[in-house]
C-alpha cells in the first residue's frame, strides 16, 4: 500500500465530512459524490484484485445488493417517496464505498496498513475534538455547526453520541492493533489518553457504556490485559469526575467536590443546559421506540421508506428536525419494513461468516459498531458510516493466512 493510497484513504475520511457543501442538484452534500469518488480511486489503484473480491465475496455482494434493491423499493412505497428516493440515491454512495474497499483490502500488506491509516484517522479526530473543547469558538467549529450541543464535543462527527462510540472503538482498536505486533507500544500508551479524555468530552453515556463493554470483552479474550484494562478503567473514571460535561451527564450535578476541575484556580464552569441527565434521556428515548413500534404494526412490509420517521414521526415527538428512533434495528423495521430488516440480518450473517471473530483487530471494532446502535441510530452520518464501512470491509477480508 503506497503513500499515494494512504492520502487516498485520508481523503475518504476528508470527503465524508463535507456535508454543509450542497450539491446543485438532487438536495444532496458534496460527500455524497466526493467520498464514492475517492473510494473509486482507491479501487482503481488495486484493480488487479477485483476479480478475487468479487469471487470471494459474491455472497457479501449479493445480500449487500438485494438489501439494497429493497431500499428502492420501500422508498417508492414510502409515505414520502420523492425523500426516500432521495435517500435511497445517498445510500448509493455506500454501496460504493462499500464495494471499492473489498477490491482495496485484498492484499495483506495493505489490509495491515489501511487498519494502520484508521487507527491515526482516529487519533486525529480525538484530537480535534479536545481542541473543540478548548477552543470553541475555533472558526471551523462555526462553519460545522458543532457548536449546538457544546460543551458536548463532535470533533469531525454531526453529534456527540457517534463521536463517543468511535472514540470508545479506537481505545480497544488501538490496543488490538499492539496485541498482533503491528502498533509500537509507545504509540499505544501514547494515544490511549486521547481516546479516553475525547470519549469523557463528548459526554455520551452510549459512547461510556460501548467502552466499558468493549474492554469487558477485549480483557475477557486476552487482546488487553487485565493489568492494562484496569489502569484504563481507573483513568477513565477519574476523567468522568474531573470534568462537568460528564458530571452533568450522570446526574451529578450540584454533588459535592465534583467536577474535580473546579478546584483549579482561573478555570470558568461551561454553560450544561445542552446535557441531561440519564432519566430524562431514557424517557425520551422510551417514547420514540413505543411510537416505532406503532408505526411497524402500521406499516410492516415495507415501512415508511427511508428515513420516514426521521421526517414525519420523529420531530412530532420532540419537535426537533431529523429524530430517528434511537435504534438501529428499529429504525430499519420502522424505515424499511419488515422485510428491510430481515434483509438486513441476512446481509450481518453474511459478514461474519466472511471474516474471523477470533482477529480482534477486525471484530472488536464490529462489535463496537453493534453496541453503539442499540440505543441510538448513526446511518445520518457520512462520516461514521465510512468508519463503519470499512471496519466491515476490513473484517470481511481478513487475511486468510496468519500474521
Amino acid at each position: 500500500m503506497s503513500w499515494i493510497t494512504t492520502a487516498l484513504l485520508c481523503g475518504l475520511f476528508a470527503a465524508a465530512t463535507l456535508v454543509q457543501t450542497r450539491l446543485p442538484v438532487g438536495n444532496l452534500s458534496a460527500n455524497n459524490l466526493a467520498a464514492p469518488l475517492f473510494a473509486v480511486s482507491l479501487a482503481w489503484r488495486e484493480r488487479g484484485t477485483a476479480v478475487v473480491a468479487l469471487r470471494r465475496h459474491r455472497r457479501l455482494l449479493t445480500a449487500t445488493a438485494l438489501l439494497y434493491g429493497w431500499v428502492w423499493l420501500s422508498a417508492l412505497n414510502g409515505v414520502l417517496p420523492v425523500l426516500s428516493l432521495r435517500i435511497a440515491a445517498k445510500y448509493g454512495g455506500y454501496v460504493v464505498v462499500f464495494g471499492c474497499l473489498l477490491v482495496l483490502l485484498q492484499q495483506r500488506a495493505t489490509w495491515h496498513r489501511a487498519q494502520r491509516t484508521v487507527h491515526a484517522v482516529l487519533v486525529a479526530f480525538g484530537i480535534l475534538g479536545a481542541i473543540e473543547y478548548w477552543f470553541p469558538v475555533f472558526p471551523f467549529w462555526q462553519v460545522r455547526g458543532q457548536l449546538i450541543l457544546y460543551p458536548r464535543v463532535a470533533s469531525l462527527l454531526l453529534w456527540p453520541n457517534q463521536f463517543g462510540v468511535l472514540m470508545a472503538i479506537g481505545v480497544v482498536f488501538g490496543g488490538a492493533l499492539r496485541h498482533e505486533g503491528r502498533l509500537p507500544t509507545w504509540a499505544d500508551n501514547a494515544t490511549q489518553p486521547v481516546f479516553l479524555l475525547a470519549l469523557v468530552l463528548s459526554g455520551s453515556r452510549n459512547g461510556w457504556c460501548t467502552f466499558a463493554a468493549l474492554l469487558a470483552v477485549s480483557t475477557v479474550v486476552r487482546v488487553i490485559s487485565v493489568r492494562r484494562a484496569a489502569v484504563l478503567g481507573l483513568g477513565f473514571f477519574l476523567l468522568l469526575l474531573t470534568f462537568p460535561v460528564p458530571t452533568a451527564q450522570l446526574g451529578l450535578r450540584g454533588v459535592p467536590g465534583l467536577p474535580l476541575s473546579k478546584f483549579a484556580a482561573g478555570i470558568a464552569p461551561p454553560d450544561l443546559s445542552h446535557t441531561n441527565t440519564p432519566a430524562q434521556t431514557l424517557t425520551s428515548r422510551l417514547t420514540l421506540w413505543r411510537a416505532a413500534i406503532a408505526e411497524i404494526e402500521q406499516h410492516p412490509l415495507s415501512g415508511l421508506g427511508p428515513e420516514g420517521f426521521a421526517t414525519t414521526i420523529g420531530p412530532r415527538i420532540t419537535g426537533q428536525v431529523g429524530i430517528n428512533t434511537h435504534d438501529l434495528p428499529l429504525d430499519l423495521a420502522t424505515d424499511l419494513g419488515l422485510v428491510g430488516l430481515v434483509l438486513a440480518a441476512v446481509w450481518l450473517a453474511v459478514l461474519l461468516r466472511a471474516g474471523d471473530l477470533r482477529r480482534g483487530t477486525a471484530s472488536l471494532p464490529l462489535l463496537g459498531l453493534g453496541l453503539g446502535q442499540i440505543v441510538d441510530c448513526f446511518t445520518y452520518d457520512y462520516t461514521f458510516i465510512v468508519f463503519g464501512l470499512i471496519f466491515a470491509a476490513c473484517y470481511a477480508s481478513v487475511p486468510r493466512e496468519a500474521g
